[in-house]
């Protein structure tokens, strides 16, 4: 990890490219990668490696070292001794697989759409971190085109609604026990429409778009809310939805407003305490240690009551 690390860093002539690098890597890394480069970029193993094994390293900057740093510490918010021990396996061009392995039959699959920023409103390896690996294998989609997947899943399909119903066969979704979306920002009215196109057990979006967002009006002239309406009167059952929003956002409170009258069912609205950063409001939960409680009290607490009842 470290050789590969020094290398991108190596091509990197401004701290403008160093950033870009470190984001990147946040988009990308998984728990165990992230805790492997953090003990390899730490100064007391520069050290030994100087003199116990003759090699000559170079030092990490100050930048590298706090970026490192400030990392591993919001991922350990999530109070686990160890990194959650996810592989990362890429089933198309903007679809990964996250998994520890083991049998799917006893597991949830949960399939995430990020928003814009191309990430769960934090640091990928921060996200994974607060989820079971044995328990939950996760997909993760990403739209480097920041069009809200409304141009489809980069190499599944060119359109929303046909990239959703090939994920069913990618992901092999009738293997798992439960299957939950979620989906941050522009994610969110993908996550939901997976959950009324495949039948899923539940849903949440937070900070989705509103259904009058004139960004999802097709060329016919069709908006959003006909949209849904067409998804509801089709779908086979009624997933649990949850509409989240940062408490200081007031666009995002109208948004999960307006969408829980297009949905069907009783959509739950939930005001999420998010310190005054208003559209990014998972990041403070993250930050505060409570992400993985908001998990289970939302949808993972879906399945686990979806199978009790079975």
């Amino acid at each position: 990890m470290i050789d590969f690390y020094n290398r991108l860093v190596r091509g990197c002539k401004t701290h403008n490219q160093l950033n870009k690098l470190h984001i990147d890597l946040e988009n990308r890394m998984t728990p165990l990668e992230l805790e492997a480069l953090r003990s390899e970029l730490s100064p007391a193993r520069h050290t030994w490696e100087t003199l116990f094994r003759g090699r000559r390293t170079t030092d990490p900057s100050p930048t590298q070292e706090l970026w490192v740093q400030n990392l591993h510490h919001l991922a350990a918010n999530s109070g686990k001794p160890c990194p959650e021990p996810f592989v990362r396996y890429r089933l198309r061009r903007r679809v990964t697989l996250f998994t520890a392995g083991g049998s799917r039959s006893g597991k949830t699959l949960a399939i995430c759409f990020s928003g814009r920023a191309q990430r769960m409103m934090m640091p990928l390896p921060v996200f994974l971190q607060n989820i079971d690996s044995t328990q939950v294998d996760v997909a993760f989609m990403h739209d480097p085109t920041r069009n809200s997947y409304r141009l489809g899943i980069g190499g599944v399909a060119d359109n929303l609604e046909a990239s959703i119903d090939k994920l069913k066969d990618i992901l092999r979704i009738e293997d798992y026990r439960s299957v939950v979306s979620i989906g941050t920002s522009g994610g969110g009215v993908p996550a939901v429409m997976s959950a009324l196109r495949l039948n899923l057990d539940a849903a949440l979006s937070v900070g989705g778009n509103h259904p009058d967002d004139p960004r999802w009006i097709t060329a016919d002239g069709t908006g959003l809310r006909e949209i849904f309406r067409r998804h509801v009167d089709a779908a086979k059952g009624k997933p649990a939805i949850f509409l989240a929003f940062g408490s200081d956002c007031l666009k995002d409170k109208e948004a999960a407003e307006a969408f829980a009258s297009v949905v069907p069912g009783r959509p739950v609205t939930i005001s999420v305490p998010n310190d005054k950063v208003e559209h990014n409001a998972l990041y403070p939960v993250a930050r505060r240690g409570g992400l993985a409680r908001l998990l289970e009290s939302t949808v993972f607490n879906k399945c686990r009551a979806s199978t009790q009842s079975a």
